[in-house]
């Protein structure tokens, strides 16, 4: 299909769903994106992607930032549907609605819990680490920011090497290294003590 022709069926297609279209002029394809006000992810519409012929194949990116598929949630199956290219913008934007729609905003939304609970994990993750740094003094590298690698230096005999990283929500920490048998037994005290 020609590519003017095809670019104008879609953008009439997206004001139908109360969208825009966004057009990705490097796909080998004709292809372009309905993004709608109300969801995050994309609906992408692209034709000669099937064997059959005048077909427009739909389908949906969960994380336009990212990879089209990376996101879904496991257990859950990405909706593709295909619809006659020389339907109207109103008959394709009705089998949006009708066949593709329903699991498109269900993924949608299992996907943005998914992202909701992630950046909540990171943000506890970084709080954590950030009292590390202030309890230790050290700083994180700029290419590893999930380690703080702290050494503590007593005497001349006793060096305790002590990498931390932050688990579980913020709440848990691992701990690599070497401390001294001193520094050990002290520590199991502790924690027996608690």
């Amino acid at each position: 299909m020609d590519t003017t022709i095809f670019l104008q069926k879609i953008a009439d297609v997206a004001k139908i769903h109360g969208g825009t279209m966004k057009h990705n002029p490097d796909h080998q394809h004709n292809h372009a994106s309905i993004v709608l006000p109300h969801i995050v992810s994309e609906i992408f519409i692209t034709d000669a992607c099937t064997t059959a012929k005048n077909r427009f194949n739909i389908s949906g990116r969960y994380n336009p930032n990212n990879e089209a598929y990376r996101e879904i949630p496991y257990g859950s199956e990405a909706p593709n549907i295909t619809v006659a290219g020389d339907k109207t913008p109103e008959q394709i934007a009705a089998d949006i609605t009708r066949r593709f729609m329903p699991d498109f905003i269900r993924i949608n939304a299992e996907v943005h819990e998914k992202q909701t609970a992630g950046l909540a994990t990171e943000r506890a993750r970084e709080s954590a680490m950030v009292q590390l740094e202030e309890a230790t003094g050290e700083r994180r590298s700029e290419h590893n920011r999930e380690t703080l690698y702290w050494y503590h230096q007593k005497d001349e005999e006793t060096t305790n090497r002590i990498d931390f990283k932050v688990k579980y929500f913020g709440k848990e920490i691992e701990i690599k290294g070497d401390i001294s048998l001193a520094h050990a037994l002290k520590l199991i005290e502790m924690i027996k003590g608690e």
